[in-house]
């Protein structure tokens, strides 16, 4: 069964700009650290430091890689759809 967090995120339409906010946001609400997300995907702190605070599109893998490994989410662009791994 999922989560009310994560049906209010369902489809979710995302700026360029805001995805480091989201994922930061993301990452607190599954309760790691920037530690943690970083051992959980196999990136140094500093690229988890980076997605969350370098603004418009730039490093859309790292950031994609770390939406699907920390909160179970893909990301389809143009728009930065927001959507659970498992629709």
């Amino acid at each position: 069964m999922m989560s009310s967090s994560r049906r209010q995120t369902r489809g979710r339409l995302v700026p360029a700009r805001e995805l480091g906010t989201e994922l930061r946001r993301l990452r607190k609400r599954e309760g790691l650290s920037i530690e943690e997300a970083a051992d959980r995907v196999g990136l140094d702190v500093s690229e988890v430091e980076r997605a969350e605070t370098v603004g418009l599109g730039l490093l859309f893998r790292l950031r994609k890689r770390l939406f699907k490994r920390v909160g179970g989410y893909t990301l389809e662009g143009p728009y930065y759809r927001l959507r659970p791994l498992d629709d």
